[in-house]
Parts: C-alpha cells; structure tokens; sequence
C-alpha cells in the first residue's frame, strides 16, 4: 500500500489537532464495497495501479520495479520488467498508466517512460528531460509531472510524442509559492495530475494547495486554491532551506492526492502527526461542494477507477496479505 513509502516523510511531522475538527464519516459519501485479497505474496505493499482494458488491474510495485497483471478478483495472471537500465527495465520506476491496450512506466531515475503490450511484451522506450513522478497518456502524447519535485528551471508539466520521443509543448509555471525554493519531497505515491474526458487537472505541489484546470491543449481554464481547516496554506521565506527550519514548521498537512471526473474534483490531505487521511470535493469553478471535511481514518487513497470508485489497499489483520478497498460515490 502507498503509506508504506509516505510515512517516512510525514513520520518528522508534528502531532496535528484537526482531527478533532466536525467531519463526515467517509460511509455516507463513499459506500465500501466488497474486499478483495490479492492472489499473489510477490508484493511489497508499495504500489501504484492502472485499469487495464479487460477489466483487471495493472499494479506497479516500486520497491520489486516490477508490474503485475490482476484480473477481475485479483488473480495474477502475469509480471514483467526487472530491476536495471536495459530495455524494459527500471531503477526507479515511480509510476504507471494504461491507455489504448499499452502500459507505459515512468522512471524517475533513469528519466525515461518505457512502453509494453498488455501482455508484458517490450514495444521501446524515450528519454525525457525532466525529473518527474506522475503522467497521463492520451492522444499519442505523454505529460509527465513532478510531483513532489520542485523543477530548477521551466515549465511543470512537459509532453512528448509517444512516437517520436520528441518534446512537443510544455505548460504551467510553478507558482510564486513553490518556485526556486527547496521544497522537494522524495515521495513517489503522490497523485498530482489527471485526465478526464475533456480536462487535465494538476496540482501545484503537495505542499501548496493550487489547482490548475486544463483543456487538452494546455490552455488554463481556471486556477483556485483548496486549502482548509485541514490544509493552511504555508508562507515559506523568499530563498528558503531546510535551514530556514524544517518543513513541519511551516505546514500542518500534505496534500496526497487529486483525483477528477467530470463533475467534480476529490482532494485527499494527509494531516500531518496523526496521518489521517481526510477528503474534500470541489467543482470546476472552485466552489467546495461537502462542508465538512471526509474523514477516511488511515486508509490510503491511492487511486480512482474510471468509473470514480476511489481504491485503498491495506494489510490482512494478520498481516499475511494485502487487500483492495473499493468505495463507491454515493448517489
């Protein structure tokens, strides 16, 4: 699960209070749904997951650099890639997309996606010239993000010609907030842009509560911020550096994660000391939709089905195994 690699960075972070704050039980708004166990002990719990066109599900293992193919109940069917730096490897593999029956892989190291049949087999590989964590593919393109990395130079998102390789159009300038200071969080479970039909939604950076809406061309729709009673917003000195004082002085949660559909925006905040996990709604124009914050206790958010179901993975109580969580939007 994704807060096998994210607790290390919140571990340093004072105990926060907002837990005590009004919220709503996750149930009422996003119903749980039946739990399945993986039918596989090859995985380290720390992992990231594409859909694939067959109904199963893709499941990247960060610490393995390898990718399992699941079916419907969660039953391995197949693994490829392998930790090195030839063709169809990984030594940093941060992150997985599945579009148009191939599965693409983002290497944070090695600063190149790599691309696979849906069966594992090896199609080629381009390089990129930034560092990055998260992506989407569509249209033949592929727009990296970085997360939780402050870019030294340029723009935030960069897409490239999945034929080609070859950089074809960049957008969104760090914000004042972020831009030239050391804020960079070495975190790889961060979910920091999406797609959806019609939009591309991405988020500042983990610790700066912007939202930027898209269209397809990179042409900015509209920008707000989702900070909170949960999330304040952190005012960080001009040139600042982890000798100005440590990040925990400054902020009082992180945000994990953007999920979208058409309709409306879901932003997961970590708050900080207690780890957990709370949600808020917004719509297109940046009005919050649920007044309280979604109390999800400590389940992990780690992604969103194409159908807007939000997927959580957590141990077995013995710890043996690892489960999948499925919570369906109420109507």
């Amino acid at each position: 699960m994704k807060n096998f690699v994210t607790l290390f960075v919140l571990c340093a972070l004072p105990m926060a209070m907002f837990s005590q704050t009004p919220s709503i039980d996750y149930r009422k708004v996003f119903i749980p749904q039946d739990t399945l166990h993986f039918k596989s002990d090859e995985l380290s719990g720390a992992m990231e997951f594409a859909s694939s066109g067959s109904g199963g599900l893709f499941v990247l293992d960060h610490l393995r650099n390898q990718v399992y193919k699941f079916d419907e109940q969660l039953n391995l069917l197949n693994s490829f890639g392998r930790n090195g730096k030839g063709p169809g490897e990984f030594t940093k593999a941060s992150d997985i997309y599945y579009d148009n029956n191939r599965v693409y892989i983002l290497d944070s190291r090695q600063l190149r996606v790599s691309i696979f049949q849906e069966n594992g087999d090896f199609l080629k590989s381009f390089l990129v010239d930034e560092r990055a964590t998260d992506m989407i593919v569509f249209d033949g393109q592929v727009c990296i993000h970085p997360g939780g990395i402050i870019p030294p130079k340029g723009k935030q998102i960069n897409c490239y010609s999945e034929e080609s390789g070859e950089k074809i159009r960049s957008f969104s300038t760090p914000s004042d907030e972020i831009s030239g200071k050391f804020l960079t969080i070495s975190n790889l479970t961060f979910n920091t842009i999406q797609k959806t039909d019609n939009h591309i939604i991405s988020l500042s950076h983990p610790i700066d509560a912007k939202i930027y809406v898209w269209d397809l061309e990179g042409k900015l729709i509209n920008q707000f911020m989702v900070d909170n009673e949960i999330f304040f917003q952190p005012s960080f000195p001009k040139n600042y550096s982890p000798a100005a004082g440590p990040l925990n002085e400054y902020t009082t949660a992180t945000i994990s994660s953007v999920f979208a559909d058409e309709n409306e925006i879901r932003v997961i905040y970590i708050e900080n000391g207690t780890g957990v996990k709370f949600c808020y709604l917004y719509d297109y124009e940046g009005n919050q939709i649920n007044e309280k914050p979604i109390d999800f206790e400590k389940r992990y958010i780690t992604y969103q089905t194409s159908d807007g179901n939000l997927i959580s993975v957590s141990y077995t109580e013995d710890k043996s195994g690892l489960v999948l969580n499925t919570f369906k939007k109420a109507n």
